[in-house]
């Protein structure tokens, strides 16, 4: 009651009183001693209701407020007096007791203006007490907010001045601690808070309050600009004892850094390199400040010396930065590239070599037995030109003779031109293996017209007659299906449908009907895309084996009551995890289904908690429009809906269930210009093989994998096309983490698309695992989910270019790595990202990104990479999920809503994991560790940053969607929509026009022309 009579009575007196916007709205100096009311010494008169008690310190009288709700200073400042919808700042001397609250959301609430939710905000300190701030709002009936937090923190039973402001002229959120800005972040562009709904200011608030003291509170209605918070705090210091702490003079350094790079800035734009140089050569001499400032200062004076004409003096300072041991290993290496270059010109050559990132296959040594192999041949043959063997089975038996010789030189199979049926698996071993004194090679006559067939081709299609079966089919579709009785052709290994999916049992090999050779669709309803269900009624239980039971809308499944093998597939609890489920019972009264197996994957059942989404299949009662196909096992029946010409049509099933090759223990083996086409299971097993290659290959129509290489070392794919498989095109694991031995493997010059058929998500085109592997000069393009799922250390994934992925999946990046911050050392250089996802087709929880890092990954170099059109929901084109010392330099950000997202986030549980005893077996901390990756000394100690450095943001709605205090941002630039120099951006060419100069100093030119395939022997045409 007295709270409420003083701030009636407050009104009361100045309701009419003119107000001066210049000095604090408010200034309470608690330093009265033993009294129940603030004084306000601004001149406004708003003294405030004290809840909190007294205490006599060093410092004299001040407040102390004990966490407890009543324990407050607060008064209910009258409407004209109220911060409205304009710039504020909020200021005060702490001495904090005590962070942590034993609370879900553990942080103490300094401030409160206002009323929530309509219009509030605070400012709290976080249990590691770091100040923070947050502001909602409600418009248009929905509920907005945003926040900000600052990479230092406050200490206990310390004096610190802490200052908070929210400029809306600038657009950005302040927080300064000791008069120095310790934390900016953008505002939203749309936000408009009313702070005039409600005019209740309070110090300590209600709500996990504050415990500490508190003096020289001051509350503003603009922003007070950093020089008046910097004279504020030196003023008074002396009284409360301040002495700064290392952190704070590190911040001071950086801070410092900072400024002097911001005059750079200015003198660059208006009078050049010349004119900025010593703002930048007081940064390099700045040793308190960071190395990655010194070293950007440096690559710029270099940089400027090369615009300047002076090559020699450029070329002294790439040497000096390369030579630094202090500084980031990729600006070390940016500045020994620029050696190179200069050396490269100063002798007439180009700056770049072309050929440097193109992988080419090993040297083969003169052939000195050669086999030849043709679909015409015999095997009792002995494998002359003349002569020639009929199998590859038999030609490697042929191999394995001339191997025992142990003689120098290639051996060498060529297969003529033609079709190589196979029934089984040819299978390779060690007793098959080369040297590199003697490597063997199975090479095509003809690149490319030598084909390993696992399918069948089928004729004699009938139209259907049978009245039961015109009686199932839709009316749109009777007259029109055609049959065929697989069984009278000697086929009756039909496969069978089983889950299958993410988090289920292993996928079986998988019949599948091609026409014309492109896949078909086994009739499914709808036709394209997915239904809801009208309600989960029963989510399953697996431990019960309860079934789950989905109510559909509609009346269509009544006509599915005679179906024999109905089944769904969908995604039934997230929207990042594919599944199928059989269908037991379809009720048409009660509009179920029935499941004969619960779903599981995570919780018990299906939840509806992300949005239920699935289709049905495998009914001959949808077959109603071309393309369309149903198999009748009991019968052996199959029955299709034919597209258009289907007199001039080739029809084709899978038939092959194992492995067309399989290889173990296989060493210095070639595969060169061979097709692998058709089958129910994977292309190429490769285990426990060193030195192998498939060069110039294609890949393709497999229900499961492309190419396996599980193990072994610097086994290569160069210049392949691998395509239209059911789950992965690749899975390339090799390398030791525990010894960080590199596997070597690389993928080069390889069209990768149209993977992920079948099982849809977690099937990317490279399934990349271990360490040290290279992933380079590919394309990959139409998948449902990811192109490049990643796991390990040490990886190289450079020069590529990904388009049209995530086409389905939620939640995903299309090249990503999880959950395991010992995954270090991966880089991503020079890649082209554009067209990526969904776009507004589909409904997203999270979002899709370029580069996703999920859930605590860390130490991963993005250096150099162009994203377009590469962000959707709530992702940026770089995706951050809680991990740390992560490097974002010198990439292009063009036309998306966020541009990097995300940010360090220590309420993770892979780090409260990776912090208690029990750590799973892959996340490996030990000394190899720290040495190699020198930041994992300080793995589980704060503050924890990622590093945001010279990037373009062009077209971007938002450059960083969390508060910059997560980041350490050096040098960027953002061009809502004035073009920073590429030579054609509308048409994508994405390098730097030489014509004018680039409107980022220190910005690296990308070779964005060199990015993708490029020709060679085995691929001359460019896709």
């Amino acid at each position: 009651m007295t709270m409420l009579l003083t701030s009636l009575l407050l009104f009361g007196l100045t309701s009419g009183a003119s107000f001066d916007k210049s000095g604090p709205v408010l200034h309470w100096k608690l330093d009265e001693g033993q009294v129940t009311v603030a004084r306000d010494s601004s001149g406004h008169g708003f003294d405030g209701v004290i809840g909190a008690a007294w205490v006599t310190s060093s410092v004299g009288n001040v407040l102390r407020l004990d966490g407890t709700p009543g324990s407050t200073v607060s008064v209910e400042l009258p409407l004209k007096s109220r911060l409205g919808h304009g710039s504020w700042s909020v200021s005060a001397w702490v001495k904090p007791k005590q962070f942590a609250i034993d609370s879900r959301q553990n942080q103490r609430r300094l401030f409160a203006y206002g009323l929530y939710p309509e219009s509030e905000f605070n400012v709290d300190l976080l249990s590691d007490g770091r100040p923070s701030f947050y502001q909602c709002y409600r418009h248009g009936g929905r509920d907005q907010a945003f926040y900000a937090e600052a990479p230092t923190s406050l200490a206990l039973d310390r004096w610190a001045f802490l200052a908070v402001v929210s400029d809306r002229n600038s657009g950005s959120m302040e927080i300064f601690i000791n008069g120095v800005l310790r934390s900016k972040g953008p505002l939203p562009k749309d936000v408009d808070p009313d702070l005039n709904v409600s005019g209740l200011f309070t110090t300590g608030s209600g709500w996990q309050n504050y415990m500490g003291d508190v003096a020289e509170v001051q509350l503003f209605s603009r922003a007070e600009s950093p020089a008046e918070i910097k004279a504020e705090f030196a003023q008074i210091k002396g009284r409360f004892g301040v002495v700064p702490t290392q952190q704070e003079l590190i911040s001071d350094a950086i801070q410092s850094a900072q400024d002097d790079l911001d005059g750079a800035d200015k003198a660059w734009a208006a009078h050049g390199d010349t004119a900025s140089a010593r703002s930048l050569a007081k940064v390099v001499a700045n040793a308190g400040a960071p190395p990655a400032y010194r070293s950007y200062a440096e690559l710029r004076l270099a940089q400027g010396d090369l615009r300047t004409g002076d090559r020699s003096k450029a070329r002294a300072t790439y040497a000096r930065i390369a030579a630094n041991p202090t500084y980031p290993a990729i600006h070390r290496e940016e500045a020994a590239e620029q050696i190179r270059e200069l050396d490269r010109t100063g002798k007439g050559l180009p700056p770049r070599d072309p050929n440097a990132s193109k992988i080419v296959p090993s040297h083969l040594p003169s052939v000195r037995q050669r086999f030849f192999v043709s679909p015409a041949g015999n095997d009792a043959n002995p494998g002359t030109k003349q002569r020639p063997i009929a199998t590859l089975a038999a030609a490697r038996d042929r191999v394995r003779a001339a191997v025992s010789a142990h003689k120098k030189g290639t051996i060498e199979v060529e297969l003529a031109p033609g079709e190589y049926k196979l029934v089984q698996s040819v299978t390779f071993t060690a007793r098959d293996t080369g040297t590199a004194e003697s490597p063997v090679v199975y090479r095509a006559e003809k690149p490319g017209t030598t084909t390993f067939y696992g399918g069948a081709r089928l004729t004699g299609f009938n139209p259907v007659t049978d009245p039961a079966i015109l009686g199932r089919l839709p009316t749109e579709s009777r007259g029109k299906v055609v049959q065929l009785d697989l069984r009278a052709r000697g086929i009756t290994d039909f496969g069978k449908l089983a889950v299958r999916g993410f988090g289920q049992a292993p996928s079986p090999p998988t019949l599948e009907l091609y026409i014309d050779g492109k896949p078909q669709t086994l009739a499914r309803w709808p036709n394209t895309g997915f239904v809801t269900p009208a309600k989960l009624v029963e989510p399953g239980n697996n431990s019960t084996d309860s079934p789950s039971v989905l109510a559909y809308q509609g009346d269509r499944p009544a006509r599915w009551l005679h179906a024999e093998d109905p089944w769904l597939f969908g995604y039934f609890q997230y929207l990042w995890a594919d599944g199928t489920v059989q269908v037991a019972k379809i009720d048409p009264d009660a509009k179920t289904f029935t499941t004969a197996h619960p779903y599981h994957y995570g919780a018990p059942g299906m939840t509806d908690e992300q949005g239920i989404k699935f289709y049905a299949f495998n009914l001959l009662e949808e077959i109603d429009i071309p393309g369309e196909w149903y198999l009748d096992r009991n019968t052996g029946i199959l029955y299709l809906y034919p597209p258009a010409n289907f007199a001039h049509s080739t029809v084709e099933i899978s038939m092959l269930t194992t492995p067309m090759v399989t290889a173990e223990h296989l060493n210095h083996v070639r595969f060169e210009g061979l097709k692998f086409d058709l089958g129910r299971s994977d292309g190429l097993d490769l285990t426990d093989c060193r030195d192998c290659q498939m060069v110039g290959c294609t890949v393709k129509r497999m229900a499961l994998n492309g190419v396996c290489v599980h193990g072994g070392s610097r086994d290569s794919l160069i210049s392949c096309d691998i395509s239209d498989t059911g789950r992965r095109a690749t899975e390339i694991i090799g390398g030791d983490r525990a010894a960080l031995t590199p596997g070597g493997h690389v993928v080069a010059n390889c069209l990768i698309h149209d993977f992920g058929r079948i099982d849809r998500t977690y099937t990317p085109g490279i399934q990349l695992e271990g360490v040290g592997n290279h992933v380079v000069h590919n394309v990959f393009y139409n998948c449902p989910s990811s192109a490049m799922r990643i796991e390990g250390n040490d990886h190289v994934i450079e020069y590529n270019e990904v388009h049209h992925v995530l086409l389905e999946s939620d939640d995903q990046g299309s090249m990503e790595l999880f959950g395991n911050p010992t995954y270090r050392g991966v880089v991503f250089r020079y890649n082209y990202y554009h067209d990526l996802g969904t776009g507004a087709q589909e409904k997203l929880v999270a979002g899709q990104a370029g580069i996703r890092l999920d859930d605590a990954i860390s130490g991963v170099l993005i250096y150099g990479n162009v994203f377009v059109r590469a962000a959707n929901g709530v992702f940026g084109g770089v995706q951050i999920n809680s991990g740390r010392d992560n490097v974002i330099d010198n990439n292009v950000f063009v036309d998306s809503a966020r541009a990097i997202s995300g940010g360090y986030y220590a309420g993770n549980g892979v780090w409260a994991q990776l912090a208690g005893a029990a750590r799973p077996p892959d996340f490996i901390v030990n000394d190899l560790y720290r040495r190699r990756y020198p930041e994992m000394k300080l793995l589980l100690t704060e503050p924890a940053v990622n590093h945001v450095w010279r990037n373009v943001f062009y077209r971007i709605g938002q450059d960083l969607s969390r508060s910059q205090s997560s980041f350490d941002v050096i040098g960027n630039g953002f061009f809502p929509s004035l073009n920073p120099g590429f030579v054609d951006p509308g048409h994508r060419d994405f390098r730097l026009n030489p014509k004018r100069p680039f409107a980022l100093p220190g910005f690296q030119p990308i070779p964005f022309s060199e990015i993708g395939l490029y020709r060679d022997p085995w691929r001359s045409h460019l896709k």
